[in-house]
């Protein structure tokens, strides 16, 4: 690609970040436990009614006239009505329904493909470490690292989905976010598709307000990162999940 082509589509993709969009909270159920997740402190299991988010979901594109929409969480795909809302969002005229995920979900082929039917087209990936080691303990959870990147691998495979990662910056993982960001990109290749793959800070999830916070006080948070320049990184592990994502 040359220079005008490379500035062209940075362009379009800066018209595509800086679209209307409009965030809908599913709830804050999660099968995670992050560290610095600052919901720590309220009850983890709860979700909003399915008309009451309806109606929400309607009044981003009435009186916001968002043509994007977002449903996050906790885990959005947690909430028994998620296919549901995401064709109902389709159906109200939003051009683009995105989730932000922990990617467990998405590990399951026949999840992903309903989701995609129903008219996702854009998800946003939650990782914080370039190791299973790392990603699991800040996420609170043992193979959290392993399934994420089995959802990551076959969203990126899927033809009409948009992928990013998102990275909550902590005292664990900032001195490796060069390696995150650059494992990440690596994997891409390796799995020869030519997608966008973009790296987001927390503060373009919600905007600036406490949670674009960089430094969350949460327990364990004053760990060193253990096995930085020993553990396998991403992109080794990616080879393995590549040979299981194509045969399931």
């Amino acid at each position: 690609m040359d220079d005008a082509g490379r500035q062209e589509r940075m362009l379009q993709r800066e018209r595509i970040a800086n679209r209307p969009k409009h965030w809908v909270r599913l709830g804050t159920a999660c099968n995670g436990r992050c560290v610095f997740c600052l919901d720590a402190d309220t009850p983890r299991d709860t979700l909003r009614d399915a008309d009451e988010l309806r109606a929400e979901i309607l009044r981003g594109r009435r009186e916001l006239d968002a043509d994007r929409v977002i449903l996050s969480g906790g885990e959005a795909s947690l909430h028994p009505d998620f296919l549901d809302l995401v064709r109902y969002s389709k159906e109200v005229g939003y051009d683009r329904v995105q989730t932000v995920t922990n990617g467990h979900r998405y590990a399951d082929r026949a999840f992903f493909e309903a989701c995609v039917a129903a008219g996702l087209g854009e998800i946003t990936f939650s990782l914080h470490g370039h190791t299973a080691e790392l990603h699991d303990r800040l996420t609170g959870r043992r193979g959290a690292f392993r399934r994420l990147i089995k959802g990551l691998v076959r969203a990126v495979r899927a033809p009409d989905v948009v992928v990013s990662v998102d990275v909550v910056i902590n005292r664990q993982n900032v001195a490796v976010l060069d390696r995150i960001e650059m494992h990440v990109g690596d994997a891409l290749v390796l799995i020869r598709q030519r997608r966008q793959l973009e790296v987001v800070g927390r503060e373009q999830r919600e905007g600036a307000d406490a949670r674009g916070k960089l430094d969350a006080a949460g327990p364990g948070e004053g760990q060193p990162v253990e096995g930085a320049g020993t553990a396998p990184d991403l992109v080794h592990q990616h080879k393995a999940a590549v040979g299981r994502v194509v045969q399931d």
